[in-house]
Formats: structure tokens, sequence, C-alpha cells
């Protein structure tokens, strides 16, 4: 738990690599020799990078990642099964090891022997989200659940804002700001999985993050996200003129720039 990946950019697809290697490896009953080489042959992959997972670059490419991950895994045992040998320092080689170039002088850390604790600690995803949003989903349908006991039947209109507080992880993955270009963006918004649940008042299915959805395309939606990224500039009042003044069918170009001008000292960005 203490060695994250993803502060070095690679993607947690790597595990996935591992385990269908040593997995495929059983399967087919090769020697632990042979499982070693195969190992040893993950570690010596370029690691994917978590890019598409990330803010404004979110594709659907990370919901297929795990599957290209374990397809290598497959392809690497079949490799050694036909004679190909392994790296025995793949991981502690200097200066080219795994290690060595991933992690630099900090090295890998082992927080407890080799065991069980993995197993015994797996988190399942219950729902089609990205899995650091799990539990705000759960939190917004307990809050629904209270606001329903106090006879509120438009959280729409009845919620003025929400305030989430998470994990550092789900703030760097999840905190979105600006449009949500496609599905996997969606799903990978930690505003959006939230909203999604208090507006329907259940828990998201696939069909909610599509372009077509009536969520994806709500006005509500949208107008809330709207007066969520003009507040990280205006203050409320200054986002209702805004607002008012675009009224003006005959407003010029200059006139709109103007609106968004600040004169002061210490802008907000």
């Amino acid at each position: 738990m203490g060695n994250s990946f993803n502060a070095y950019g690679i993607d947690h697809v790597v595990f996935v690599k591992l385990a269908s290697t040593v997995t495929t490896c059983w399967l087919l009953g090769l020697t632990e020799e042979q499982a070693m080489a195969s190992i040893s042959h993950v570690w010596m992959d370029g690691q994917p990078t978590r890019v598409y997972r990330s803010r404004g670059n979110t594709i659907p490419r990370k919901g297929w990642a795990a599957g290209d991950a374990s397809r290598r895994g497959v392809q690497l045992t079949f490799y050694i099964r036909a004679g190909q040998p392994g790296a025995a320092e793949a991981l502690s080689a200097k200066p080219w090891g795994f290690l060595t170039r991933t992690f630099g002088e900090q090295g890998f850390q082992f927080p407890r022997p080799f065991g069980v604790w993995t197993i015994q600690n797996v988190l399942f995803k219950t729902m089609p989200l990205q899995g650091h949003a799990v539990s705000a989903v759960e939190a917004a349908l307990t809050q629904l659940r209270r606001f329903q006991e106090k006879k509120m039947s438009n959280p729409a209109a009845q919620i003025k804002s929400i305030e989430l507080r998470t994990t550092a992880a789900a703030n760097l993955i999840m905190n979105k700001t600006g449009p949500l270009r496609n599905a996997a963006d969606r799903d990978h918004c930690l505003q959006y999985v939230v909203a999604l649940t208090i507006l329907k008042g259940a828990v998201p299915n696939s069909r909610g993050y599509l372009d077509n959805s009536p969520w994806a395309t709500s006005e509500t939606a949208v107008e809330a996200k709207f007066l969520q990224n003009m507040a990280y500039m205006f203050s409320q009042a200054e986002t209702a003129h805004i607002l008012e003044e675009l009224q003006q069918d005959d407003m010029l170009v200059n006139d709109f720039v103007n609106l968004l001008a600040r004169p002061t000292a210490n802008p907000r960005l």
C-alpha cells in the first residue's frame, strides 16, 4: 500500500499483466523457473502510463487496458514455454532495472512479507464507475434517503451545493472541471457520478454515461457544471450579472469580452 505506482505515472494494469502471466504459467503446467522467467519479462516490458485515465485525456482505452495487459501476460508465457530465457535482474539491475528506473534512490518498500494480505483485502467494484467513487455514491444514496425523509422531492431545485471530502487519489483522478467529452470521461468524474446518483435516485449504470443519455445532456446538469466552473473566477453576484447581460441579442463581441475582464490586481485563477 505504501508504493504508489500512480505517483510515477504507471497504470495499475501492470499488476493485471503480472497476475495473468503467473496464472497462465500455472494453467500450462510450467516449472517455477519458467514462471520466474515469465515474470521477469513483465518487468522488462515498458508499462502503460496513466495518461488515458487523466483529466482531459480520459478515453475508452481505460476500459480495455486490463484486457490488453492480460493478453500480453499470456503472450509472454507462451514465449517462455517456447524456450525464451528470462533475466535474473529485471527488477534489481543497476541502472536499468525496473525498480531503479522507476523509484530511483528511494527504492521499493516491502511493508510486509509476501503472503495472502492482498487476497484478503480485495475491494470488489459493485457499480460501473471508477473505484475511488464507490464510497461517494454510497454516501450520496444515504444522504438522498435523509432528504426524502424530510419530504424533499426535487434535489435539482432544493440542493444548492454539495461538498465532498475524499482521498488524494480520488482528487487526482476524478476531480474534473470543464467539458466531459465521452462516456469514459464521465464515469471517471466524481462530480458527475455523484450528481447522477442524486438526480436519478439510484446507482448509476453504464447507459447514464453515454453521449445520448438524458443525464449527459440534461440542462440541469449542464447548468450546474457551468455555475461550478464560473465559481472558480467569479462570485455568485458577478455570475448572475454576466448571465443577465447575455440575454441581450445585440451584444457586441467586445462587450462580451469586457464582461469577463476583471479590473483587479489580484485576479482569482
